[in-house]
């Protein structure tokens, strides 16, 4: 959640903070996955990104904040969604009525994409 919070604060700024702090957030996993200070470290990463400090800890002491991650939690476990990242393929029909979904999990390879598009296709 501290992580969430954190980009999505970044984000709420300017996204391109957003996906700054998203980048280092997943290529320092190591480093702040167990620290107990993780949430400062986020917030030095995020003022060195240049987040304004004032807007940032606010969002991220709003409880707001925590309620809007949460729903789009909730919503994505129901549509199975089960890590990062995760898509979502929908065949909707003329109307825009879904027909077929598919869920792919994970830094998938591009076949494995074009298998699952290719079944969307082919499903009646």
């Amino acid at each position: 959640m501290p992580a969430a919070k954190a980009a999505h604060c970044a984000g709420q700024q300017d996204p391109k903070l957003f996906w700054s702090l998203h980048d280092w957030l997943f290529a320092n996993l190591g480093v702040w996955s167990n620290a107990a200070n993780a949430a400062d470290q986020f917030r030095k990463q995020a003022l060195a990104l240049g987040v304004n400090s004032a807007q940032y800890d606010g969002c991220v002491q709003d409880a707001r904040t925590e309620a809007l991650i949460q729903r789009d939690l909730q919503e994505g476990a129901s549509q199975g969604v089960r890590g990062t990242p995760a898509f979502l393929l929908v065949r909707v029909n003329a109307q825009g009525q879904t027909q077929t979904t598919r869920n792919l999990s994970g830094a998938l390879p591009f076949d494995q994409f074009a298998q699952a598009i290719q079944e969307l296709l082919a499903a009646q």
